[in-house]
């Protein structure tokens, strides 16, 4: 039996062994996938860790296309034996690896052990032939030692077979035949009530045939992953990409939920992308200390310890907010222009936003509010709040109590800031997009004379960015994640727990954060963050096993997340468009518009709803449902505006 198709299921597997009494499976390919793309990257690797452990530097590509020909080399000078070892295939080394040759061998290895996961599909399969008592062998061409090949189906979950065949213990392979036949008359079998399960052509499939067993094929390489469509990916830079997707495919979860595989598929490779740079940053800049700034940061640090371990450059969790550091310094431009202009001008305020800007109570300030001749569903883009009379009042009514209230909160957040080391080269890690929680670092350093340089590293920077010249961007500004979906990016991002909104001094006079509620608790929302991230540091940590660190251009990190937010496709935007978001205590849905008929009859509402909404890609793409560029004619409408 063959599939032809370029996935499998475990049902339909499951479905043609299931009248054998006894099944076999072959290794690599079939039980277990590497964290890698090509078996050959493995000892790329190898070269790398040689290199890490030894100080001894070892070219990554040379040594991997040198074992490579070491193994063809050996297999063609067996003395007779269908199979090499793994020592026979060192000893065919070019020289100038003499005196290393232990240490690969040892570091290759450990390396194989870390790489090896099990195919998803296939460990299902497996665990049915346990649970309905078929009888299990394992079948594989392989020069890697007996011991090895157990440790590794053990790390992976297979227990419970009957014998490992292996060509490397026995002598004979499957690409002869010969270890099928030894397998029929060692084990007893009867070979018409078996089947072997494998993914070569020839080794798995026409050898088990001619051996008197039946076969099925699956593919090598599934095709399980959904985010295949790219943008902006330089030509230049595709062959890399490919390989990250090979090994994507072979991992993904194919009965994984939505939410899990556009972590795993999507922000995990952004992820990879994004921590490779920053090390690389890092590593240039010489930083003392690295802040990955709350909330934002937080799955960025996971994802760069993660992937770094004990080469990360040291580094911390920093609870600061763009509202906690700018409430203590209202007092420094007590105007609308200082405290609000600096905000996008899609931005739209509405009452209790204003008041949570500005630290006021919402009752006492709504009450003022339709005083000055506000309405309490007043709606004002940013441009109109900071030049409309009637909020200038409002505003004058609390300039003292502001003013009070920020001086207050002035010093706690000083304090913190001493108390976690802020000084000296400090590299402050956040999303982005305009760079507040720096300015506003930058202004405290300044007036407190505190010795420290702040350099800020970003997943993007919009044009308009108020950070200074001492800060860069994963992604080059001519590609920024545009406000029409900056919002969705945004996202999966945010540590679960509330945003910090003071500090409070402790009996020991150490500073810790005040949180406010965390405003998913409890909701779908949380659970689908939670899935998000999960799949996102799944993906990083099979990278960290196959490949860890690599220079990977932004176009490849970038590609499917571009993609995704900002020439959505339908079903994108109606899996994504439900999601929540918060803007200053106001929860709205990410891109969730009415029917057209509906905003035909109240145009306001249009207005009003996609205003509200944190992704206006999405939001028209769910609206018009037609493939058009929905990013571009924002941005073009915007920039006429």
């Amino acid at each position: 039996m063959i599939n032809f198709r370029r996935s499998y299921s475990a049902d339909e597997i499951i479905r043609a062994l299931a009248r054998y009494d006894t099944v076999s499976f072959d290794i690599f390919d079939t039980l277990i996938k590497r964290c890698v793309a090509r078996p050959r990257d493995v000892f790329h690797r190898v070269a790398r860790d040689f290199t890490d452990k030894t100080g001894i530097f070892i070219d990554p590509a040379k040594f991997r296309d040198d074992r490579h020909n070491a193994e063809i080399f050996a297999e063609r000078n067996t003395a007779g034996r269908e199979e090499t070892t793994l020592q026979e295939i060192y000893a065919c080394l070019p020289d100038e690896y003499s005196g290393m040759t232990d240490e690969l061998m040892t570091i290759e290895l450990q390396r194989e052990l870390k790489c090896c996961r099990p195919d998803p599909v296939m460990r299902k399969v497996y665990e049915w032939c346990r649970e309905n008592h078929k009888r299990i062998f394992i079948i594989s061409d392989m020069y890697l030692p007996l011991e090895v090949i157990q440790e590794i189906l053990s790390s992976c979950g297979y227990e419970g077979y009957e014998k490992l065949y292996l060509s490397s213990d026995i002598g004979l392979r499957k690409t002869t035949g010969n270890i099928f036949r030894h397998f029929i008359n060692d084990s007893g079998i009867d070979p018409k009530r078996h089947i072997h399960i494998g993914d070569a052509w020839r080794g798995d499939y026409l050898r088990a045939l001619q051996a008197g067993l039946k076969a099925y094929k699956i593919t090598r390489y599934p095709a399980r992953s959904k985010y295949t469509r790219t943008k902006g990916l330089k030509l230049e830079d595709r062959e890399q990409y490919a390989k990250y997707q090979a090994v994507t495919s072979n991992h993904v979860p194919p009965d994984c939920d939505e939410y899990y595989r556009y972590g795993f598929e999507v922000l995990g490779l952004m992820l990879y992308g994004l921590c490779c740079w920053l090390h690389e940053r890092f590593t240039e800049k010489g930083h003392d200390k690295v802040f990955f700034l709350a909330r934002d940061g937080y799955i960025m640090q996971e994802a760069y310890n993660l992937l770094f371990g004990d080469k990360a450059v040291k580094n911390s969790y920093l609870y600061v907010s763009r509202k906690s550091l700018r409430l203590s310094m209202l007092w420094t431009a007590p105007t609308l222009e200082g405290i609000f202009g600096t905000e996008t001008q899609y931005m739209m305020w509405h009452c209790d936003q204003v008041c949570s800007w500005l630290g006021l109570d919402y009752a006492q300030g709504l009450e003022v509010w339709e005083s000055c001749g506000l309405p309490e569903n007043e709606e004002l883009l940013t441009p109109q709040l900071v030049k409309d009379s009637r909020v200038q009042k409002f505003f004058e009514a609390f300039r003292d109590e502001i003013i009070s209230i920020s001086h207050d909160k002035f010093t706690p957040v000083a304090d913190y800031l001493r108390q976690e080391g802020f000084s000296g080269s400090v590299g402050i890690v956040d999303i982005g997009w305009v760079g507040h929680i720096q300015k506003y670092l930058r202004e405290y350093v300044s007036r407190l004379g505190m010795d420290t340089e702040i350099y800020g590293w970003y997943f993007g920077l919009k044009g308009k960015d108020i950070t200074g010249s001492e800060a860069e961007s994963f992604i080059p500004h001519e590609l920024h994640p545009s406000y029409f979906c900056s919002v969705l990016l945004e996202y999966p991002f945010t540590k679960q727990t509330g945003s910090v909104k003071g500090y409070t001094r402790n009996n020991d006079d150490t500073i810790s954060p005040e949180l406010e509620e965390y405003e998913f608790a409890g909701t779908e929302d949380e659970k689908i963050i939670g899935e998000i991230q999960r799949g996102a540091l799944d993906f990083i940590s099979i990278m960290r096993y196959g490949y860890g660190y690599e220079h990977s251009d932004y176009s490849i990190g970038y590609s499917k997340l571009r993609k995704v937010a900002k020439f959505p496709s339908l079903h994108d935007a109606n899996i994504l468009g439900e999601l929540k978001f918060t803007n200053e205590g106001r929860i709205s849905e990410m891109a969730s518009p009415s029917s057209i008929l509906h905003y035909v009859i109240y145009p306001r509402d249009f207005r009003r709803d996609f205003f509200l909404c944190g992704w206006p890609d999405g939001f028209l793409k769910r609206l018009l449902k037609l493939p058009l560029p929905y990013d571009s004619i924002l941005t073009f409408i915007s920039g006429k505006a």
